[in-house]
């Protein structure tokens, strides 16, 4: 069973309300930005082993039992989550500590297993 447990932030970001516009990935280094009203908000991981975007809820796609959703929940980490726990053996030896983080808009799933938890920006707004 996929335990979802919310990630606190200070910011307030509702899922309906929230599109991913741009993603940035070098390396083990990855950035997301999510668009919300008017605000930016990027999150950011330094130590992900891999990612994962899914154009309609994965939670849809997937038919495993999950608890700990919540109407306009966006940031979550993922405890016994399908894309983690299908991971080559190998990968979960290597890298020990790995947990799973989903963000869920209104569009799209971003799925991140990361050594690492993810940071919460609000950008400055551009023009």
């Amino acid at each position: 069973m996929a335990i979802f447990t919310p990630i606190s932030s200070e910011l307030s970001i509702q899922q309906s309300t929230c599109e991913m516009v741009d993603l940035a990935w070098s390396g083990d280094h990855l950035e997301a930005v999510f668009k919300t009203g008017d605000e930016f908000i990027c999150v950011t991981f330094e130590q992900i082993v891999t990612a994962r975007i899914s154009d309609e809820s994965v939670f849809s796609a997937e038919a495993e039992p999950r608890t700990g959703l919540r109407a306009e929940g966006f940031a979550y980490s993922v405890e016994g989550g399908t894309m983690l726990t299908s991971l080559p053996a190998a990968a979960r030896q290597a890298f020990r500590n790995i947990r799973q983080y989903a963000f869920v808009s209104s569009s799209a799933c971003l799925d991140v297993p990361s050594t690492e938890p993810p940071s919460f920006e609000q950008l400055e707004p551009q023009g």
